[in-house]
């Protein structure tokens, strides 16, 4: 999918219309003169992959290489003339014609501004948040963002549901350092959170929230039945942002000691030391680290 702007198409016509309406005397070299206006809309034609259009433009690209010879103070001829208007004829047909073939679909209006849906929706979190997500988690904002803004609601929804279960599992690795938490269920973190006893201990507010979720959005729409319109997923859109920014406060800033605790790691210096400079006995292996589950069995 490419991104074009529909004042592309406005400036194809006027450039048209100058060119057609060419009159002797007028400058050919200078800004806004004849020169200029075949060179920028040749560039549009290419801009927007216009190729029927560049072949039937061969005629004014010739014109244009004799224009460019000319002195600084040349205009246009009669002779000029008469050969630029026949080549803009064929020109303003054959346009025309591949025009008929573009389609131009238009955003609606959403609730949540279309442009930062698609450019940006990091503008909808508290300032310092977004960037302390998880990258997986970061991505499927932005690509929920389109979705919306494109009004691929489902499609949107999964991507909501994903990046909130991968911040929750390194929301979770904050609070909880050890354990195996790849095949851990997001129902299973939730209570793994819920029933810590030493402090520091995760909002409880935030816990329900996650709960919530995941009961009435998460578990249904891993079945093919649940879909979305695009007033559901923009309800789940606040419901995620809200989350996302709670669990985000919680996390640290991003870094490599962060991503070994997360991991249940510890310091990365101190794994490292460890590795090199082994105790008495076997040479200390190497964990890995493994990315993150983003999908996860419902309960």
């Amino acid at each position: 999918m490419k991104r074009v702007r529909l004042s592309k198409f406005i400036k194809i016509g006027q450039i048209v219309r100058y060119l057609f309406d060419a009159r002797v005397g007028w400058a050919v070299h200078g800004s806004g003169n004849i020169l200029t206006n075949i060179g920028a809309l040749l560039q549009n034609f290419d801009d927007l992959n216009l190729k029927v259009s560049s072949q039937a433009a061969l005629g004014l690209i010739g014109l244009q290489e004799e224009l460019s010879r000319r002195p600084p103070e040349a205009t246009i001829s009669q002779s000029d003339r008469t050969r630029l208007h026949k080549a803009m004829e064929l020109l303003r047909h054959t346009l025309t014609a591949e025009a008929t073939t573009l389609d131009a679909y238009v955003l609606r209006e959403k609730r949540f501004d279309v442009k930062r849906l698609v450019r940006g929706p990091d503008f909808f979190f508290a300032p310092e948040t977004f960037n302390k997500l998880p990258p997986i988690a970061q991505f499927d904002v932005r690509e929920a963002g389109k979705c919306i803004a494109f009004e691929l609601p489902t499609a949107g929804a999964f991507h909501l549901l994903r990046a909130t279960e991968d911040a929750l599992r390194s929301f979770y690795r904050t609070f909880i350092k050890r354990g195996e938490i790849e095949k851990s269920t997001w129902g299973q973190l939730v209570q793994k959170l819920k029933d810590k006893k030493k402090k520091p201990k995760p909002d409880e507010t935030l816990l329900n929230h996650l709960d919530h979720i995941r009961k009435n959005f998460r578990n249904p729409t891993d079945h093919p039945q649940k879909t979305y319109d695009i007033d559901g997923v923009q309800d789940l859109f606040s419901l995620v942002v809200d989350v996302l920014n709670r669990m985000a406060t919680a996390l640290p800033e991003p870094g490599d000691d962060d991503v070994a605790t997360m991991y249940g790691l510890g310091n990365v210096d101190d794994l490292l030391l460890s590795i090199d400079e082994p105790a008495d006995g076997p040479a200390a292996e190497i964990p890995e680290i493994g990315e993150p589950t983003v999908e996860s069995p419902p309960e």
